[in-house]
């Protein structure tokens, strides 16, 4: 100690080296303010990024040059729910989807040693516990003098992208389905047709594209029906039904057709979607088994069960509007002797010519069935007086004991009776009144064929 104050004191005797210390001094001080400026720089710097990383709405993270996390933003925290204190590298490791992993984290590691630009797609567990999809992407980081020191990146939440792509690729492999598909725009102009479409219709894609939907009507249906099939679109956002189309060859085809209406976020319909099926064939084969189970399969009249349906309607009709109808029952004279002579198929064609005669005497709205072998029967709807009865009853007379031609035989002569019955004088059930008309229809054949008779006119003793 006394030799320092020694020398202390020959250097403030020496002026020279009192200036040299002093100007050493004050360089010293200096470069202890500028480092210490600097620390403070450093820090302010390092508290703003720190305060505008954890504000921000991306995730934010950075690494050592080793790769291991150093820091990771709040939103990051809040979104796999760590503290800042839990995020260690086996932390973030566990939480990425098992299948994403190798994506994840061997790629990266790889991509850290070469200092490249990470960028990876994977599945990170949300605070939730649902896997999230996110894009990361980081940077490698160099200090001032080049050395490589980590990386900073950042995460985004792509999971409503990965759920769209995933629907566009469901509805790419749905549109190349068997079912005919188009897009349209909000005017009913194609925007898209898949080949099923171009098959059913039999135009190309060039010749349907750009074109409105209506090029393919039939003419079947009124503008009514169109105007109906839109107000539900536009109401319920869908509709769905029958539709006659005509194809390029201008055959008329029936289709099963359903339109939705296709909207934004807003709620505002953006395009249409029409998928269809062409259900000619089922429909001809569901009238084919209709016929079999309701149409007589030689005359095409209605058989039976057909005509007790229409009856029993008829009845509901009558008895709500107060209206009144008629049952006719006939058969055929000499019927047996055209079997017996000239075959059942001779029979068979006069049948069929018999029941084309009876049905030129009828109204539309009338019917009449085929109860089997020679007997018909008759359902005159909303007859205004018992007389109209009458009417059409000389009608058919007339026109079966008229000549028929068969293939045997050019000269037949036939002739029928008919028993009549009224709704509601005669009964106001269907058994009931076929009854009667049927008792009606002996009296007819006891008095001498060839007549109609009233089921009124029926003698109590027959």
């Amino acid at each position: 100690m006394n030799i320092v104050n020694h020398w202390l004191k020959k250097i403030c005797a020496n002026k020279h080296l009192k200036g040299i210390l002093e100007e050493r001094t004050l360089e010293l001080n200096q470069k202890i303010e500028q480092l210490e400026q600097i620390e403070s720089a450093l820090k302010s710097s390092e508290e703003r990024f720190r305060l505008m990383a954890n504000s921000s709405p991306i995730m934010i993270w950075i690494t050592d040059e080793n790769g291991l996390p150093t820091f990771s933003n709040q939103v990051w925290l809040d979104f796999v729910g760590l503290s800042a204190e839990e995020v260690t590298y086996q932390a973030w490791r566990k939480l990425v989807h098992p299948d994403d992993v190798k994506t994840a984290f061997v790629n990266y590691f790889i991509d850290v040693e070469e200092h490249k630009t990470v960028s990876t797609e994977y599945r990170l567990r949300h605070v939730s516990g649902e896997w999230r999809w996110v894009f990361d992407q980081g940077v490698a980081m160099f200090n001032d003098l080049g050395v490589f020191t980590g990386y900073i990146g950042s995460l985004i939440d792509i999971t409503a992208r990965k759920n769209t792509e995933t629907e566009l690729g469901i509805a790419a492999i749905a549109f190349e389905s068997n079912e005919a598909i188009i897009i349209t725009d909000t005017n009913s102009v194609i925007l898209r047709a898949n080949k099923a479409f171009l098959e059913l219709t039999g135009y190309s894609a060039e010749e349907c594209i750009g074109r409105k939907t209506n090029f393919l009507k039939s003419e079947h249906h009124t503008k009514e029906f169109y105007k109906t099939m839109w107000e539900t679109i536009s109401n319920e956002g869908v509709w769905e039904g029958e539709i006659w189309d005509r194809r390029k060859n201008g055959e008329v085809f029936i289709k099963w057709l359903m339109i939705t209406a296709v909207k934004n976020k807003a709620g505002i319909v953006t395009n249409y979607v029409g998928i269809q099926t062409d259900i000619t064939a089922r429909k001809a084969a569901d009238k084919k088994m209709r016929d079999l189970a309701y149409y007589d399969a030689l005359t095409k009249l209605p058989n039976r069960r057909l005509f007790f349906e229409r009856l029993e309607h008829c009845i509901s009709m009558a008895q709500r509007e107060n209206k009144q109808f008629a049952i006719l029952m006939l058969d055929l004279d000499k019927f047996k002797a055209v079997n017996d002579n000239f075959g059942h198929l001779s029979g068979d064609e006069l049948l069929q010519q018999v029941a084309v005669r009876i049905s030129a005497c009828l109204r539309e709205s009338d019917t009449v069935a085929r109860l089997g072998g020679d007997e018909f029967i008759i359902l005159l709807e909303n007859v205004a007086q018992p007389n109209d009865a009458a009417v059409v009853s000389e009608n058919v007379i007339s026109a079966l004991t008229k000549t028929f031609q068969i293939s045997k035989c050019d000269s037949i002569l036939i002739g029928t009776s008919i028993g009549i019955s009224l709704y509601p004088q005669n009964g106001e059930s269907a058994m009931t009144l076929i009854s009667n008309a049927d008792a009606a229809l002996y009296e007819a054949k006891y008095e001498g064929r060839g007549r109609f008779v009233y089921f009124s006119e029926v003698r109590s003793t027959i």
